[in-house]
């Protein structure tokens, strides 16, 4: 397995755009992982509520089947 010091040796090696794609997708991660933990927090704070996966499956299969009329 690479070590953090591998990839980062490793990365300053590529091409610009390639480092510029490689921390577009870093960045997109780790917004990602923060709107969770947001989320998560509201949720124990009572902010939001949960919903049920069938609930919320039936709810895009019936826009899917919307937008096939």
């Amino acid at each position: 397995m690479l070590t953090e010091k591998d990839i980062i040796s490793a990365a300053l090696n590529l091409p610009l755009e390639s480092c510029a794609v490689i921390i577009d997708h870093i960045l997109d991660s780790l917004m990602k992982s923060e709107e969770a933990e947001d989320r998560i927090r509201a949720y124990e704070r009572g902010e939001i509520a949960s919903v049920p996966g069938e609930q919320v499956f039936q709810k895009i299969q019936n826009i899917l089947e919307e937008d096939d009329l």
